[in-house]
Protein backbone atom coordinates (compact mmCIF):
# COMPACT_ATOMS: atom_id res chain seq x y z
CA UNK A 1 0.00 0.00 0.00
CA UNK A 2 2.31 2.63 0.73
CA UNK A 3 4.60 1.88 -2.60
CA UNK A 4 1.24 2.54 -4.04
CA UNK A 5 0.95 5.54 -2.26
CA UNK A 6 4.32 6.71 -2.77
CA UNK A 7 4.27 5.84 -6.91
CA UNK A 8 1.09 7.82 -7.26
CA UNK A 9 3.00 11.23 -5.15
CA UNK A 10 5.61 10.78 -8.05
CA UNK A 11 3.25 10.64 -10.56
CA UNK A 12 1.30 13.76 -9.47
CA UNK A 13 4.93 15.91 -8.94
CA UNK A 14 5.89 14.64 -12.49
CA UNK A 15 2.84 16.28 -14.10
CA UNK A 16 2.35 19.09 -12.31
CA UNK A 17 6.60 19.78 -12.55
CA UNK A 18 6.25 22.63 -10.24
CA UNK A 19 6.69 22.66 -6.29
CA UNK A 20 3.19 20.78 -4.80
CA UNK A 21 1.90 21.66 -1.27
CA UNK A 22 1.99 18.69 0.70
CA UNK A 23 -2.11 19.41 1.60
CA UNK A 24 -2.85 18.66 -1.84
CA UNK A 25 -0.85 15.31 -1.95
CA UNK A 26 -2.45 14.44 1.23
CA UNK A 27 -6.01 14.90 -0.39
CA UNK A 28 -5.03 13.54 -3.33
CA UNK A 29 -3.17 10.25 -3.14
CA UNK A 30 -3.95 9.77 0.76
CA UNK A 31 -0.35 9.54 2.19
CA UNK A 32 1.03 10.71 5.08
CA UNK A 33 4.06 12.25 6.42
CA UNK A 34 5.80 9.13 6.87
CA UNK A 35 5.47 8.28 3.18
CA UNK A 36 6.70 11.49 2.11
CA UNK A 37 10.32 11.41 4.71
CA UNK A 38 10.45 7.71 3.12
CA UNK A 39 11.02 9.60 -0.30
CA UNK A 40 12.76 12.38 0.87
CA UNK A 41 15.35 10.06 2.54
CA UNK A 42 15.82 8.63 -1.13
CA UNK A 43 16.64 11.47 -2.71
CA UNK A 44 13.01 11.58 -4.18
CA UNK A 45 11.35 14.38 -3.57
CA UNK A 46 12.57 17.47 -1.07
CA UNK A 47 10.59 18.62 1.56
CA UNK A 48 10.67 22.58 2.37
CA UNK A 49 8.58 25.19 4.23
CA UNK A 50 7.53 28.44 2.95
CA UNK A 51 5.73 31.27 5.23
CA UNK A 52 2.51 32.74 4.07
CA UNK A 53 1.46 35.33 5.31
CA UNK A 54 -2.51 35.42 6.42
CA UNK A 55 -3.38 39.10 4.97
CA UNK A 56 -6.55 39.95 4.45
CA UNK A 57 -6.10 41.97 1.58
CA UNK A 58 -4.36 39.39 -0.14
CA UNK A 59 -5.51 38.94 -4.06
CA UNK A 60 -7.05 42.30 -3.80
CA UNK A 61 -5.82 44.51 -6.87
CA UNK A 62 -5.81 48.77 -6.97
CA UNK A 63 -6.35 50.83 -9.72
CA UNK A 64 -3.06 53.10 -9.64
CA UNK A 65 -5.06 56.82 -8.89
CA UNK A 66 -3.15 60.32 -9.33
CA UNK A 67 -3.63 62.76 -6.91
CA UNK A 68 -5.73 65.31 -7.58
CA UNK A 69 -5.29 69.32 -7.80
CA UNK A 70 -6.13 71.14 -4.31
CA UNK A 71 -8.26 73.69 -3.36
CA UNK A 72 -7.22 76.82 -2.24
CA UNK A 73 -8.37 75.90 1.02
CA UNK A 74 -7.13 72.33 0.97
CA UNK A 75 -3.71 73.99 -0.49
CA UNK A 76 -3.75 76.12 2.63
CA UNK A 77 -4.42 72.97 5.32
CA UNK A 78 -1.67 71.21 3.33
CA UNK A 79 0.92 73.81 3.62
CA UNK A 80 0.56 73.92 7.40
CA UNK A 81 0.69 70.29 7.84
CA UNK A 82 3.72 69.55 5.36
CA UNK A 83 5.91 72.81 7.15
CA UNK A 84 5.11 70.02 10.33
CA UNK A 85 6.21 66.91 8.69
CA UNK A 86 9.81 68.48 6.95
CA UNK A 87 12.28 66.34 8.07
CA UNK A 88 13.69 68.51 11.35
CA UNK A 89 13.59 68.62 15.16
CA UNK A 90 10.48 70.21 14.96
CA UNK A 91 8.10 71.02 18.29
CA UNK A 92 5.18 68.31 18.46
CA UNK A 93 2.27 69.31 16.05
CA UNK A 94 -1.44 68.61 16.37
CA UNK A 95 -3.75 69.83 14.01
CA UNK A 96 -7.49 69.83 13.77
CA UNK A 97 -8.74 69.85 10.23
CA UNK A 98 -12.16 70.80 10.64
CA UNK A 99 -13.80 70.48 7.53
CA UNK A 100 -17.70 70.07 6.13
CA UNK A 101 -18.27 66.83 4.48
CA UNK A 102 -17.35 66.51 0.83
CA UNK A 103 -14.61 69.45 1.61
CA UNK A 104 -11.32 67.22 0.89
CA UNK A 105 -10.25 66.13 4.25
CA UNK A 106 -9.30 62.30 3.04
CA UNK A 107 -6.56 64.23 0.35
CA UNK A 108 -5.10 65.84 3.01
CA UNK A 109 -4.74 62.78 5.11
CA UNK A 110 -3.27 61.09 1.77
CA UNK A 111 -0.91 63.77 1.02
CA UNK A 112 0.16 63.56 4.26
CA UNK A 113 0.60 60.00 4.28
CA UNK A 114 2.68 60.00 1.22
CA UNK A 115 5.14 62.88 2.74
CA UNK A 116 5.51 60.92 5.90
CA UNK A 117 6.35 57.63 3.69
CA UNK A 118 8.98 59.23 1.47
CA UNK A 119 10.30 60.00 4.28
CA UNK A 120 10.84 56.65 5.33
CA UNK A 121 8.79 56.60 8.32
CA UNK A 122 5.43 54.75 8.89
CA UNK A 123 1.63 55.87 9.54
CA UNK A 124 -1.51 55.14 11.27
CA UNK A 125 -4.59 56.17 9.65
CA UNK A 126 -7.72 55.65 12.36
CA UNK A 127 -11.52 55.52 10.96
CA UNK A 128 -14.82 54.03 12.94
CA UNK A 129 -15.38 51.05 12.16
CA UNK A 130 -18.73 51.90 10.38
CA UNK A 131 -16.72 53.67 8.01
CA UNK A 132 -13.85 50.52 7.23
CA UNK A 133 -15.82 50.29 3.97
CA UNK A 134 -14.50 48.36 0.92
CA UNK A 135 -14.79 51.66 -0.89
CA UNK A 136 -12.41 53.69 1.91
CA UNK A 137 -9.63 50.62 1.64
CA UNK A 138 -10.18 50.74 -2.14
CA UNK A 139 -9.06 54.60 -1.99
CA UNK A 140 -6.21 54.47 0.00
CA UNK A 141 -4.65 51.20 -1.64
CA UNK A 142 -4.94 52.93 -5.12
CA UNK A 143 -2.59 55.03 -3.47
CA UNK A 144 -0.60 53.14 -0.82
CA UNK A 145 0.66 49.20 -1.81
CA UNK A 146 2.50 48.43 1.67
CA UNK A 147 -0.59 48.66 3.44
CA UNK A 148 -2.35 46.93 5.92
CA UNK A 149 -6.24 46.60 7.42
CA UNK A 150 -7.02 46.43 11.19
CA UNK A 151 -10.33 45.49 12.51
CA UNK A 152 -12.58 43.40 14.34
CA UNK A 153 -13.24 40.81 11.97
CA UNK A 154 -10.43 40.08 11.15
CA UNK A 155 -9.44 36.07 11.90
CA UNK A 156 -6.85 35.81 14.80
CA UNK A 157 -4.30 34.55 12.28
CA UNK A 158 -4.75 37.90 10.08
CA UNK A 159 -4.36 39.65 13.22
CA UNK A 160 -1.10 38.32 14.33
CA UNK A 161 0.78 38.21 10.70
CA UNK A 162 -0.33 41.62 10.39
CA UNK A 163 1.14 42.23 13.68
CA UNK A 164 4.23 41.04 12.85
CA UNK A 165 4.27 42.56 9.38
CA UNK A 166 3.95 45.60 11.04
CA UNK A 167 6.79 44.78 13.52
CA UNK A 168 9.26 43.76 11.07
CA UNK A 169 8.80 47.02 9.04
CA UNK A 170 7.06 45.87 5.77
CA UNK A 171 4.18 48.16 6.55
CA UNK A 172 4.05 51.69 5.61
CA UNK A 173 0.33 52.28 6.41
CA UNK A 174 -1.83 51.08 8.83
CA UNK A 175 -5.76 51.70 8.49
CA UNK A 176 -8.39 50.68 10.76
CA UNK A 177 -10.54 51.22 13.51
CA UNK A 178 -8.98 52.34 17.48
CA UNK A 179 -7.57 48.89 18.09
CA UNK A 180 -4.76 50.00 15.12
CA UNK A 181 -3.33 52.14 17.65
CA UNK A 182 -0.96 49.81 18.60
CA UNK A 183 0.06 48.27 15.39
CA UNK A 184 3.53 47.94 17.02
CA UNK A 185 5.39 50.63 13.44
CA UNK A 186 9.17 50.82 14.51
CA UNK A 187 9.27 54.44 12.48
CA UNK A 188 5.91 55.90 13.20
CA UNK A 189 5.63 59.38 12.30
CA UNK A 190 1.84 60.29 11.35
CA UNK A 191 -1.63 59.44 13.35
CA UNK A 192 -4.43 60.90 11.47
CA UNK A 193 -7.84 60.13 13.29
CA UNK A 194 -11.01 60.79 10.68
CA UNK A 195 -14.26 61.96 12.21
CA UNK A 196 -12.50 62.03 15.84
CA UNK A 197 -15.56 63.10 17.50
CA UNK A 198 -17.19 59.66 17.06
CA UNK A 199 -17.98 57.52 19.80
CA UNK A 200 -16.49 54.52 18.56
CA UNK A 201 -13.08 55.48 19.30
CA UNK A 202 -13.87 55.31 22.88
CA UNK A 203 -13.07 51.58 24.08
CA UNK A 204 -16.09 50.31 26.80
CA UNK A 205 -14.72 47.03 27.65
CA UNK A 206 -11.66 46.52 30.14
CA UNK A 207 -9.14 48.17 28.85
CA UNK A 208 -10.99 51.40 28.75
CA UNK A 209 -9.12 54.04 26.48
CA UNK A 210 -10.36 56.25 24.30
CA UNK A 211 -8.36 56.21 20.91
CA UNK A 212 -7.73 60.42 20.25
CA UNK A 213 -6.02 60.62 23.69
CA UNK A 214 -3.97 57.61 23.04
CA UNK A 215 -2.87 58.67 19.85
CA UNK A 216 -1.67 61.97 21.27
CA UNK A 217 -0.02 60.13 23.88
CA UNK A 218 1.63 58.16 21.20
CA UNK A 219 2.85 60.70 19.61
CA UNK A 220 3.92 62.52 22.45
CA UNK A 221 5.99 59.68 22.80
CA UNK A 222 7.35 58.90 19.20
CA UNK A 223 7.57 62.45 18.16
CA UNK A 224 4.39 61.74 15.37
CA UNK A 225 2.92 64.56 13.93
CA UNK A 226 -1.62 63.98 14.85
CA UNK A 227 -4.40 65.20 12.47
CA UNK A 228 -7.85 65.46 13.98
CA UNK A 229 -10.33 65.20 11.35
CA UNK A 230 -13.65 65.89 11.85
CA UNK A 231 -16.92 68.24 9.80
CA UNK A 232 -17.95 68.29 13.33
CA UNK A 233 -15.35 68.52 16.32
CA UNK A 234 -15.97 67.09 19.82
CA UNK A 235 -16.12 69.88 22.07
CA UNK A 236 -13.22 69.30 23.67
CA UNK A 237 -11.03 68.93 20.73
CA UNK A 238 -12.14 72.62 19.47
CA UNK A 239 -11.76 73.89 22.72
CA UNK A 240 -7.99 73.02 22.71
CA UNK A 241 -7.61 74.41 19.37
CA UNK A 242 -9.07 78.06 20.74
CA UNK A 243 -6.40 77.64 23.41
CA UNK A 244 -3.74 77.30 20.97
CA UNK A 245 -2.87 73.61 22.05
CA UNK A 246 -3.73 72.12 18.99
CA UNK A 247 -3.73 74.36 15.58
CA UNK A 248 -7.01 75.04 13.96
CA UNK A 249 -7.31 74.21 10.39
CA UNK A 250 -10.79 75.33 8.46
CA UNK A 251 -11.94 73.98 5.06
CA UNK A 252 -15.71 75.15 5.09
CA UNK A 253 -16.60 74.83 1.18
CA UNK A 254 -18.06 71.77 0.27
CA UNK A 255 -16.65 70.54 -3.16
CA UNK A 256 -19.85 69.08 -4.77
CA UNK A 257 -18.55 67.48 -7.84
CA UNK A 258 -17.70 68.32 -11.67
CA UNK A 259 -19.45 70.96 -13.64
CA UNK A 260 -21.01 68.08 -16.50
CA UNK A 261 -22.03 65.64 -13.72
CA UNK A 262 -23.97 68.74 -11.89
CA UNK A 263 -25.44 70.44 -15.08
CA UNK A 264 -26.53 66.69 -16.00
CA UNK A 265 -28.36 65.97 -12.57
CA UNK A 266 -29.65 69.73 -12.91
CA UNK A 267 -31.09 69.01 -15.56
CA UNK A 268 -32.28 65.13 -14.98
CA UNK A 269 -34.03 66.65 -12.19
CA UNK A 270 -35.12 69.35 -12.66
CA UNK A 271 -33.40 71.34 -10.36
CA UNK A 272 -34.36 75.18 -10.03
CA UNK A 273 -31.04 77.59 -9.61
CA UNK A 274 -32.83 79.14 -6.48
CA UNK A 275 -32.61 75.73 -4.95
CA UNK A 276 -28.85 74.88 -5.72
CA UNK A 277 -26.40 77.59 -4.86
CA UNK A 278 -23.07 76.11 -6.67
CA UNK A 279 -20.13 78.08 -7.30
CA UNK A 280 -16.85 78.27 -9.16
CA UNK A 281 -14.15 76.95 -7.03
CA UNK A 282 -11.88 79.21 -8.56
CA UNK A 283 -10.23 80.37 -11.80
CA UNK A 284 -7.60 77.49 -12.31
CA UNK A 285 -10.57 75.28 -11.27
CA UNK A 286 -12.81 75.70 -14.65
CA UNK A 287 -14.54 72.32 -14.19
CA UNK A 288 -14.55 71.86 -10.07
CA UNK A 289 -17.63 73.46 -8.11
CA UNK A 290 -18.79 73.64 -4.56
CA UNK A 291 -22.22 74.12 -2.73
CA UNK A 292 -23.09 76.30 0.49
CA UNK A 293 -23.72 75.05 3.38
CA UNK A 294 -27.58 75.04 4.61
CA UNK A 295 -28.54 78.19 7.32
CA UNK A 296 -28.65 76.69 10.28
Amino acid sequence: AQAERCAAIVDILRAENAPVWISALYAATNCTLSDLKKLEAAGVVALEEEEVWRDSLAGRTFDVVEPPKLTAEQERAWNEIAAALAPRPSPLATFLLHGVTGSGKTEIYMRALAEIIAQGKQAIMLVPEIALTPQTIRRFGARFKRMAVVHSRLSLGERYDTWRRCRDGQVDVVIGSRSALFAPLPRLGLIAIDEEHEPAYKQEAMPHYHAREAALELARLTGAVVILGSATPDLETYYRSTRGEFKLLEMPKRIMGHRGVIASEVSQFAIGNSRLAVHEVGADYSDARYLDLPPV
